[in-house]
């Protein structure tokens, strides 16, 4: 397992954490919203990811932390395309950058 696989699985627990952020409060998704909005909506280039992610938002929170845990490689396209819930503090991405060393983790389904 090199570094590539550490990173996937530090990105993985990043959008669980944010999912679990997501369900504690769902007004994470207005920020989500408005940074889409902000950065997504008037670029071509992103026109496929910003339909995803605008219906997935206005599904409500559910929705978005199912997408954000599911490991299949739609999940996987969801999660490098998703906009920022507004960001982590630098102790809660220590903590995930700690258990990213863990290799088992995104392959068991479990979370720190």
């Amino acid at each position: 397992m090199g570094d590539n696989s550490r990173s996937r699985r530090f990105s993985y627990l990043i959008a669980c954490e944010n999912a679990r952020r997501v369900l504690d409060d769902p007004g994470v998704l207005s920020k989500a919203t408005a940074h889409l909005d902000r950065f997504s909506k008037n670029d071509p280039r992103q026109r496929d990811a910003y339909a995803l992610w605008s219906g997935l938002l206005a599904q409500g929170a559910e929705a978005v932390a199912a997408v954000l845990r599911d490991p299949s490689a739609s999940g996987a396209y969801a999660r490098e395309t998703a906009p920022s819930f507004g960001g982590l503090p630098p102790a809660v991405r220590t903590r995930l950058l700690k258990a990213a060393r863990q290799p088992a983790i995104i392959d068991s389904g479990q979370t720190a």
